[in-house]
Formats: structure tokens, sequence, C-alpha cells
């Protein structure tokens, strides 16, 4: 599921409580996916390009930070993976 965004996520990038998000869905500016009748993952894409959408509309700049939190939300896992990969090649070479 590469790509995809949990309720609580998208509720944490978009800075919005979970009736928000289930309104952008039933108004059907974001697309949900069902698992079990429940809305679980979202497309992260969609998701960013709401973002940026609702951002200008409501005068909002994203700032330095929030752009770096975004970032380390989104691509943790390649950062790590960097990291050890990183380490294993210097312990092997050492």
């Amino acid at each position: 599921m590469e790509g995809m965004l949990t309720l609580k996520e998208v509720m944490k990038h978009l800075e919005l409580d979970q009736s928000e998000v289930e309104r952008l869905v039933k108004k059907g500016r974001l697309d949900a996916y069902k698992i079990g009748g429940a809305y679980l993952r979202f497309k992260k894409t969609q998701v960013v390009t709401l973002r940026k959408q609702l951002g200008t509309k409501a005068g909002f700049s994203p700032t330095l930070f929030s752009r770096i939190r975004d970032f380390w939300v989104f691509n943790r896992v390649y950062l790590f993976s960097i990291l050890l990969f990183g380490l294993v090649i210097y312990f092997l070479v050492r």
C-alpha cells in the first residue's frame, strides 16, 4: 500500500479533524478507499495536492518547519534505510 495514507496521517497532514476529512470525502474533493466498510486509506499525492489547494484558499503559507516536518513524515523510512546502509558499509570497510 505504498503511496497511501491512513486517516490519522491525513488528519495530521491537512491539520483537520476526522469530521472535516469525512466532509471532504463526501463532497468528492478527496478519494477514500474503504476496507471493511471504513475509510482507511487515501492517496498521498491527492492529499498533498489538496493541502496546497486548501492552503492557498485559506491564506496558508507553509513554514520552513512544516515543510521539513512533511518531508520527514513522508520519507523517514527511506532516510533510515540510507543511514543503516551507510553504517553497514562503514563497518564492512573499516
